[in-house]
């Protein structure tokens, strides 16, 4: 029964069946596993000599037109900035008018800088060239102003100058060859040391000659003088203004009873009084409106 059964299930061979012919795998046959595939071995050779083919060559720009005219432009200011390094560092010497017109501020801002005509390297020049006994060194030295002579200050000019050009030469090294970034930044800095020199002189930080000081010198005894006979210190509550002391002043000396250009000024008196008051007066600064608390001017030397 089960033989008949297994018959009934089998199929019936078809018409391609038998033109394929007889089966060449037998079912007893087991199936060979798949196999994996080859791994890949990348080539690590490196070439002993690199030919024109092995070249960097430079990517296509992109295709945004934006993009491609940025790359471009930063492309040849690298170019022009490598070509103007190369140039300064082959010839340092060869000026454009850029170069020279920047050259000369960076010298004249190094003049005023170092204070101009008060400039401890003058002070130093002179000294090593003409020696500490020289008149002029000599008062340079005690902190008095003395001009130098013609020939020492054209040699200071020149220093100045050669040292200007040497900053602008660093100033292009640094921003890769860019005159007109190094002429902005000597206008610039030109500015700076002329308002610091303009800053020292309205400040009296600037120094005087030898005859100047005399003369300052000799003010200040006179109006010593003056306070001792014609003002009082204690005066309490009592005050007077400076132009009471300036009024005063003048009368006690005649030769500065009229105030002249060369002589001196209603403001060199007022400055000579704060300067006496502060030592032996009260020591109180005037107010805004010029009043000095505790020092008077005794009343018979008035003008009204």
């Amino acid at each position: 029964m089960l033989t008949s059964m297994l018959t009934s299930i089998s199929p019936t061979p078809t018409l391609a069946d038998t033109q394929m012919g007889p089966s060449t795998v037998s079912p007893s046959t087991p199936l060979a596993p798949l196999a994996p595939p080859a791994p890949i071995r990348p080539n690590w050779s490196v070439p002993t000599e690199l030919s024109t083919s092995d070249e960097f060559t430079a990517a296509p720009l992109n295709a945004n037109r934006r993009t491609s005219e940025r790359l471009a432009g930063q492309m040849a200011a690298r170019r022009r900035s490598n070509q103007a390094t190369e140039r300064v560092l082959k010839s340092p010497f060869s000026l454009t008018l850029k170069d020279t017109l920047s050259s000369l501020l960076f010298g004249a801002n190094i003049y005023l800088f170092s204070s101009s005509r008060d400039s401890p390297l003058l002070t130093l020049l002179g000294g090593l060239f003409y020696g500490p006994r020289e008149p002029w060194v000599s008062d340079r030295l005690d902190g008095l102003f003395s001009p130098p002579p013609p020939l020492m200050l054209a040699f200071f000019f020149s220093l100045t100058a050669f040292l200007g050009l040497l900053t602008d030469r660093a100033v292009l090294l640094a921003t890769g060859g860019d005159a007109d970034a190094a002429l902005q930044l000597a206008g610039v800095s030109v500015i700076g040391a002329g308002l610091l020199e303009l800053a020292r002189v309205d400040g009296g930080e600037k120094s005087i000659s030898r005859e100047e000081e005399e003369a300052a010198r000799l003010r200040r005894e006179e109006f010593e003088e003056f306070a001792g006979e014609r003002m009082a210190v204690g005066g309490g509550e009592r005050s007077c203004h400076k132009r009471d002391v300036v009024r005063s002043f003048r009368r006690y000396y005649s030769k500065y009873r009229v105030e002249t250009e060369d002589g001196v000024t209603d403001r060199d008196i007022e400055g000579l009084f704060v300067e006496w008051n502060k030592i032996k007066g009260t020591g109180k600064p005037p107010t805004k409106a010029g009043f000095v608390k505790g020092v008077v001017v005794k009343e018979d030397v008035l003008i009204t």
